[in-house]
């Protein structure tokens, strides 16, 4: 914890008692004052902006950060769209593993591929090495061989398919368990804080890090527990896993996160009322039995725990919904705040229950940039429901409370390109104004996981967590969001990121700033 004086500065607060500040005072860590409240002489090192803006630590609520680190160390295959690139990459990287060691690949898009790889592809340059090449949105894995005999999954496993394809319950036994075990042997330290160094760049002072396996231990849960205290960004942890006594354990008062109750759209895994437009014969899947799902949500609820499910299509919604509902119709919680993760496609009576429930909704605003916005949705769903897809404003209009995400490595972090894509939406219904942009990632998300009255906003008494930004976010014309570059990070008063000037030197300058 540290003392600094912010001067010279345009700083959005986002508390309504003093919207706008010139200076602010930071003690221990923690807001002291503000504007006339700042005493004339201070004791504390001053940090002169320039007059650029100041608005509240950032906050991601969806992000796997082990996943997010593991990508700094993984096989990246954006862009590969042959077998000869794929095999080569691929070898290079089996030259630089031992025999035996994992090889993790993200971002392989198969639809590029023409013929599409297969596991037989993966063996021919890769026979010693379990291979796992995971999809950008990670709900299709291409395995090798070995992988599929190293993670037990066959024939018999339900989303198995013999070319190597796993969708469903065949990928979610890869999904966790193998980036944890790349970054094991990475190191968890190396892998933890290359993500979260990452998260400072962009402004990033909080991150709701939905994590692990459905399983009675996890160790990259472990992990970050153990390493939190040390990383340059506060974490959030939600243990994707049914088992709450686990979570009990570790004294978490939250569970989930990515329990994926369905998939996604492109395996069309994604649970829909109503057939798939590209592929009629199927309405998608739901992984979980009403009674099974029911189980968990009863078991979580009545353990006090606050409840984060991952619901794509409107089938899924519905279901976790009336799993909420009777929990909540037999064990009544006035402020339970359990989530529903993406939501991505409504229609009026899973607007009117979350309401009425009191079901806040963690979403993805850069979903519409970073895939194409409505016309890509309508590949999957039609016109008609594409535009009842990855809404932003319309969950604004039923009043029910919303935060702003990335699920990376979804989509990269980046808190300024998703406000950019919600300004700036495919569908002009689901645009809202800059400062509530702002607001997804600040208070909102600090609502989302019960830390309103510590971050969130700018006011005496809260966590001394903010960003200093070379434009205002409030005022550029709404296309330039996205550019917004991060001048500094700031969290509890201490300097986490601070962007080199042409010269090599740090930006802005400090005066009697610590290492």
């Amino acid at each position: 914890m540290h003392d600094l004086l912010i001067t010279n500065a345009r700083i959005h607060t986002l508390d309504a008692a003093r919207p706008l500040a010139r200076r602010m005072l930071v003690r221990a860590g923690r807001i002291a004052a503000l504007d006339e409240a700042v005493p004339d002489a201070v004791d504390a090192p001053v940090l002169d902006l320039g007059g650029a803006t100041v608005v509240p630590g950032l906050i991601d609520s969806h992000v796997h950060l082990v996943w997010t680190g593991v990508r700094h160390f993984a096989l990246r295959l954006a862009g590969v769209t042959t077998l000869a690139e794929l095999r080569e990459r691929l070898a290079a990287a089996a030259e630089q593993r031992a025999p035996g060691q994992l090889i993790l690949g993200l971002d392989l898009d198969m639809e590029a591929f023409d013929p599409a790889p297969t596991a037989a592809d993966l063996d021919a340059v890769a026979p010693r090495h379990p291979v796992l090449l995971k999809g950008d949105t990670g709900h299709l894995t291409l395995a090798n061989t070995l992988a599929m005999q190293h993670f037990a999954v066959g024939p018999t496993t339900p989303g198995w398919h013999a070319d190597g394809r796993l969708i469903g319950a065949a990928n979610t036994a890869v999904a966790w368990r193998g980036p944890n075990e790349f970054a094991a042997a990475i190191g968890w330290e190396r892998v933890l804080r290359a993500a979260a160094e990452e998260a400072a760049r962009v402004g990033l002072t909080t991150l709701h890090a939905l994590e692990g396996a459905d399983a009675a231990d996890d160790p990259g849960v472990r992990a970050l527990l153990q390493q939190a205290s040390r990383l340059p960004v506060r974490t959030v942890v939600y243990w994707q896993t049914t088992h709450v006594a686990a979570a009990q354990a570790l004294s978490l008062p939250r569970i989930g996160g990515c329990i994926w109750i369905d998939g996604d759209f492109g395996p069309h895994t994604a649970a829909l009322k109503q057939p798939y437009a590209d592929c009629p014969c199927t309405c998608g899947e739901l992984y979980l039995s009403d009674e099974r799902l029911q189980a968990f949500v009863d078991a979580a609820h009545t353990a006090g725990l606050q409840i984060a499910l991952h619901c794509v299509g409107d089938a899924a919604v519905a279901q976790v919904l009336r799993a909420y509902r009777r929990a909540l119709e037999r064990w009544p919680r006035a402020d339970h705040r359990h989530r529903i993760e993406h939501f991505e496609v409504y229609d009026d009576d899973l607007l009117r229950e979350a309401r009425a429930l009191g079901i806040a909704v963690a979403l993805q605003p850069a979903f519409d940039g970073y895939f194409g916005g409505i016309a890509h949705n309508a590949q999957y769903l039609g016109w008609e429901r594409a535009q009842r897809a990855d809404a932003i404003a319309t969950f604004d209009r039923h009043g029910i409370p919303i935060g702003g995400g990335s699920d990376s490595t979804v989509t990269p972090l980046g808190p300024l390109y998703g406000m950019h894509c919600a300004v700036n939406h495919s569908n002009p219904r689901e645009r809202v104004t800059p400062e509530r942009a702002l607001r997804l990632w600040t208070i909102d998300n600090a609502y989302l996981a019960f830390e309103e009255h510590d971050k969130g906003s700018l006011a005496p008494g809260k966590l001394a967590d903010f960003v200093a930004l070379d434009a205002d976010p409030l005022a550029v014309a709404p296309a330039s969001i996205k550019d917004i570059q991060v001048r500094l990070t700031v969290m509890g008063g201490a300097i986490t990121y601070q962007r080199a000037a042409p010269d090599g030197n740090a930006a802005p300058a400090a005066r009697n700033a610590w290492p």
